[in-house]
This record gives C-alpha cells, sequence and structure tokens, in this order.
C-alpha cells in the first residue's frame, strides 16, 4: 500500500512509489508532521475557517474532546489540531483528508494576509515549520521560496481509487491516472483501450 511506504521504506521509498504511479518524477517531497498545525496556527495567531458539518467526538481515555458546530469559526492551534484529526463520517480518512486541505487553505490565507516577509521573521513561525517537515530541499531553496509565499496557491487532490470488496482495500485506478494529472497539470489525457 502507498500509505505503508513511508514506514516501510521512509521519504524517499514514499517518493518512488509515488513516482511509479503517476509516470512523473518529483523533485522535492515534504512530510508534514501533524502537529505543523497546532504550532503553525498559534503562531499565526488563529485561522478563519468553515467548519463543513457538525463534528462531535469524545475519546475519554486519551482526555480528547472535539467539539464543533458547523459553520465559520477562528480556531487556534488546539482546535486546527482537533480539526484535522477528526474522522467520525461515513467517508472516513477521506473526509479528514479534505478537511487537511481546507486548513491548509486557511493557513495560507493567514500568512498571505499577515504579509509572509514580516511574519516569517518570527522565530516561532519558523520554528513551526522546520521543526515539523521533513524535507529533501535544501534550507537554501526553501529561504527562495519565502518570499514567493504571497504568490503561492495550493493545488490538492487525492489520486483516484477502486475499493477492492474482497479484501475491503483501496487500489489506485490506473485508467484514471491521466486524466486526474492532465485535471491538475492542464493538458490532454492520452486515451487508453483495454485489451
Amino acid at each position: 500500500k502507498v500509505n505503508e511506504m513511508y514506514a516501510y521504506q521512509g521519504a524517499q521509498g514514499l517518493k518512488n512509489a509515488v513516482e511509479e504511479i503517476i509516470n512523473l518524477p518529483i523533485d522535492y517531497y515534504a512530510v508534514i508532521n501533524i502537529d505543523i498545525f497546532e504550532e503553525f496556527v498559534d503562531a499565526l495567531d488563529g485561522v478563519d475557517i468553515n467548519i463543513p458539518y457538525r463534528m462531535y467526538y469524545e475519546d475519554a481515555a486519551a482526555g480528547l474532546i472535539i467539539d464543533f458546530k458547523e459553520g465559520p469559526a477562528h480556531l487556534d492551534g488546539e482546535d486546527a489540531a482537533k480539526f484535522v484529526r477528526y474522522r467520525e463520517t461515513s467517508r472516513g480518512d477521506y473526509d479528514r483528508i479534505d478537511n487537511v486541505k481546507r486548513l491548509a487553505y486557511a493557513m495560507l490565507a493567514r500568512v498571505k494576509a499577515l504579509h509572509v516577509r514580516t511574519a516569517f521573521k518570527a522565530p516561532e513561525l519558523v520554528d513551526a515549520v522546520f521543526s515539523n517537515i521533513e524535507t529533501n530541499a535544501s534550507p537554501a531553496l526553501i529561504q527562495k521560496l519565502v518570499p514567493r509565499l504571497q504568490q503561492l496557491s495550493i493545488e490538492a487532490a487525492t489520486l483516484p481509487t477502486l475499493e477492492v470488496e474482497e479484501t475491503s482495500r483501496l487500489e489506485i485506478e490506473k485508467s484514471e491516472i491521466e486524466r486526474f494529472l492532465a485535471n491538475i497539470f492542464g493538458g490532454e489525457a492520452r486515451v487508453f483501450v483495454e485489451a
């Protein structure tokens, strides 16, 4: 499974597996520790986000309570971490992935609103980023990219999959990969005919 590659072969193994699936080279990767949301959002003095649906979950053993009403909200770091951990929906991890994307968009909007050049001088923001990301990008490259964050846009997508009923596992829908990539990067997908 692709989601097991990181545990077995680390970030480079995961990068290689994704390259094989999409048949494109990947220059850089960033493995983001989920703790970044709490630290980064606190360093930004919170973010504004639209909670897509009622979220309630209680785990007494862990001392965790997630309790959000649907609608606009201002989240601090602790609430942001809870928001991305919530998976008590019929789509489970798919909805969780969508919430990670929502939070990433909200964080980017907040960085842009704070004028990133000033914001990135704050030591707690820099610490939050570098202590929670594993990447093959050099510090010099990252320093070059920081001033460009004002122009950054996020394109996030999930590979098309099929559920194999016998095993309840998801498999990549290979016939849809070309169309998926064309939708993200532009261009036209090649058409394949199955034997």
